[in-house]
Order: C-alpha cells, then structure tokens, then sequence
C-alpha cells in the first residue's frame, strides 16, 4: 500500500424522500488498496458507488478525492458500455479516443490478448456472450488506467477462468497505484487481496447502514506476472470527445442505416399525402412547397436524434460518457454535428421529391445552387437544438423536463425564416429581393447562434439528470 490518500468520504448520507438508504458512512482509501464492500440486498452498495462516481448526488455529507491533475475514474458493472454493431477493435478504439488517450492499435491488441480476445479482434461485439463482453469491458479499463475503480458484482456470470482473469487484472491495477472499491455478494474468493472489508449492515426495517471495517493481512499482487499496457497521456478536450462521438454516431447510423433510413422514408411519406391534398388543377404555391418541406424535416430531425441518443441508452454506455475526464458537452457537439450531416443528406433525398409531388418549377437555375447552402444554415441551429432535445427524450429527462415543451416552439421563427427564405428561391424572388432575403438569414444565423448557446450551457444538466 502506497500510504496516499486518494478518496476520503465524510458521513455520507443518502435518502429517497424521508426513507434512508444509509447514513453516515466515512472512510479513507489510500492508491493501491483496494476496498472490499459487502451487505444484503437494498443496503445501498451500488448506491455508494454512484455517489462515488459523481453519478448522483448524496443527501448529506462529503466526499474528496485527492486534488491535482484530472482524475480518471472507472465504473465496471452488471452492463458493458460496448456497442453491438462495432468490433471489438472500433469500441476500444472509441472510448480511447473519447477520454483522449492516444494510442496505436497495437496497444488494445495487447489489451485485448490480456483477455482473450485477440482473435475476435475484428469481431462485433454484439456477438459476443455475456462473458466475453465482460472481459472485452476489462480490456477497456485495461486501456484507461484508471486512478479510481469502482466495481459493482463484476464477477457475476463469468466462469471461474474469467473470474481468476479479473481478479489478476485488477489486483494489477492496484499494484500499479488503482484505488478499488469492490462489491461482492461472494467475497469469500477476494478476501486474500483486500486490504480492507466494509460491510453495509441493516439496522431494523428502516434499513440504516453502518460501516464496519476488518483489516486482513495485505497479500502484495504478483506484480510480475503482468505486463501494463501504456497508451500515452490524457488529453480530455471538447475537441477530442465530439470528435470520437462524430465518427463513431455516423459508422453506426450510416453502416445500419436504421435512423437514417427511416427519416428519408417518414419524409417521402410526408410529401407524398401532402401532395394528394391539392386538386388536380391547383399546384402548390412557392411557399406552401416549403412548409411542407420544412415541416417534413422537423419530423425527421425528431427522429434521428431520438435514434443518435438511444445509442447510449442500451448497454450502459452513457455512465461510461458521465464519467470520462472529457467536457461531457462533447456528446452535444459530436451529436449536433453527427445530426447535421445526417439531416442534410436526408434533405438532399427528399428535396427532389418535393420538387416533384408538390409540382414546383425552377425559374432561375442559380436558386439550385443556392438552395443548399440555404438549407445548410437552417440545419446548423436545428442540429444545435436537435442535439439538445434528443438528450431530452431518453430516460428519467423525457418523464419530469418541460425544458423539451420549452425548446420546441422556439425552433417556429426558425423555421418561419427557413420557409420564407425557400419560397424566394422556385419564383426568383431572391435576386429581386435581396434585402429581404438577408433580413430572413440574419434571423437563421441568430438563431443558430442563440441554439449553439443553449446547447453548450444546458446540456451538463440536462445530461447528467438522467441518472
């Protein structure tokens, strides 16, 4: 044991309404220990843990984890944060690039022999059982190196192989400075590598917990059996994080093509009962083609970053996010920016089609040209928006914001701009009313500004009050 203190709790105390879950729990974790925490079913364990985490708030008291440079902190549970449609290469690659890791994929195949797992390096990881997702979870924590590690009954279902592998990796990681906090419902295997054991008891019905500690004699990890992997340095940025989420949110909407798909289709369908609404003899008129296009786009745009924030929904991927190092607005920007591409090339499906059905003729070839461009910085301040509202609609948010009811009908004097500004352009209006068209762009361009504000500001909170 290294003697640093790392993690120190001060009666720590957390409440659902009037009923405890426990109360005043105080402890201190030094680098290199590792905690074993023990207790019946409702005692509050995984809820220490998230408190821990930062996951979610405690009701009284405080917790300090030693100052100095950004702490990197792992969470290993009953769920995996891994995508089913990417390999096993491409969802360590990920989370590498998400906390800012820089690495050469020669140091996740390493990770990954560490684990078994070399030869299902290319396979996807929705394939694997739940055991070899658990270990491909190791493999990631492997990777991160984390200062603080958290552990929530990891062992369970895993063979007693896997088991023995994850003991050895993570008494490795306390060899190599890891504080861990482990919780087990079966310690009687993990009692030789525990430098400390809490247990979390029930006092009566009310359930109130206490902590009582038993030290046994420190057994020292073999530390020469394993070899660390070193991946470089954290460089958490908001640059590094959207980025990651840009690249892999497109792989697995475009590569799957469910979302994608089904925005072009909800759209085409759209203009299509729209287009059986006028008479035989009555075209539609410049400005009421575009309504029906920019309300055709609200409703994909709906549904494609409802489909982009259910990605993180499944596995657990989400704490995963919430607990990386990295400015967790990174997930709103690499969304928005995901979003955006994504509409754009759902508009440019579609755009054609309303051309057609709706029986709209281009006066002046120029309007073709910039139609796009005009559309584009529409998109900007929807994805903005978009990416907000998206967040908005996944779990606890979606039952108890009104922030969405808020947020919604301030995208109108957009889209109003939007809808005016594509009337000008089937007609020619635009080059006979320049100043006009440039009164509606200002409007966009505000908007896109006031939505990327929002955005930036509100995300952390709406975010992070999902769990």
């Amino acid at each position: 044991m290294s003697g640093s203190m790392l993690l120190q709790l001060d009666d720590i105390s957390k409440y659902y309404g009037a009923k405890p879950v426990f109360k005043r729990i105080s402890f201190m974790l030094d680098a290199g220990q590792i905690l074993l925490l023990t207790g019946a079913n409702g005692a509050g364990k995984s809820t220490l843990l998230k408190i821990i985490s930062g996951l979610i708030p405690a009701s009284g008291g405080k917790f300090t984890l030693r100052p100095g440079k950004k702490r990197i902190l792992a969470y290993m549970g009953q769920q995996t944060s891994m995508y089913p449609d990417l390999s096993a290469m491409e969802n360590l690659a990920f989370w590498n690039c998400f906390y800012g890791l820089s690495g050469e994929p020669g140091g996740i195949i390493k990770a990954l022999e560490r684990v078994n797992l070399d030869a299902y390096a290319q396979d996807k990881a929705g394939n694997f059982s739940s055991g070899m997702l658990k270990r491909l979870e190791l493999a990631r924590l492997i990777l991160l190196a984390p200062d603080l590690l958290l552990l929530d009954e990891p062992e369970t279902g895993l063979d007693a192989s896997s088991q023995n592998l994850l003991i050895k990796e993570i008494t490795a990681a306390a060899a190599q400075g890891a504080a861990v906090i482990w919780v087990s419902h079966a310690p009687d295997k993990l009692l030789p590598y525990t430098h400390m054991l809490a247990e979390l008891g029930a006092n009566g019905k009310n359930k109130f917990s206490e902590l009582n500690f038993v030290e046994p004699a420190p057994i020292q990890p073999q530390r020469n059996q394993i070899e660390p992997v070193t991946i470089g340095t954290v460089n958490a940025s908001l640059l590094n994080s959207s980025r990651a989420i840009f690249r892999k949110d497109l792989k697995l909407m475009l590569g799957k093509g469910a979302g994608h798909a089904q925005a072009v289709l909800l759209g085409l369908l759209l203009i299509f009962m729209f287009s059986l609404t006028r008479g035989a003899a009555e075209p539609f008129s410049a400005l009421a083609a575009s309504t029906i296009f920019w309300v055709s786009t609200i409703f994909s745009l709906t549904l494609i970053f409802t489909s982009l924030y259910a990605l993180e929904e499944n596995h657990g991927q989400r704490q995963g996010l919430l607990l990386s190092p990295a400015p967790i607005q990174g997930v709103w920007l690499g969304k928005a920016m995901a979003g955006l591409v994504i509409l754009f090339l759902t508009q440019l499906v579609f755009l054609p089609a309303a051309i057609i059905f709706l029986d709209q003729s281009i006066r002046e070839g120029t309007a073709l040209l910039i139609s796009p461009g005009v559309i584009l910085c529409v998109d900007l301040g929807l994805a903005a928006a978009g990416s907000l509202l998206g967040a908005l609609a996944q779990g606890q948010a979606a039952r108890e914001s009104i922030l969405g009811i808020i947020v919604f009908p301030l995208l109108l004097p957009l889209l109003l701009a939007a809808i005016r500004l594509n009337a000008m352009l089937p007609d020619g209006e635009y080059s006979r009313n320049s100043g006009g068209m440039l009164a509606w762009l200002n409007i966009v361009l505000a908007f896109d500004c006031l939505f990327s504000a929002a955005g930036l500001l509100l995300f952390s909170v709406v975010y992070r009050s999902q769990e």
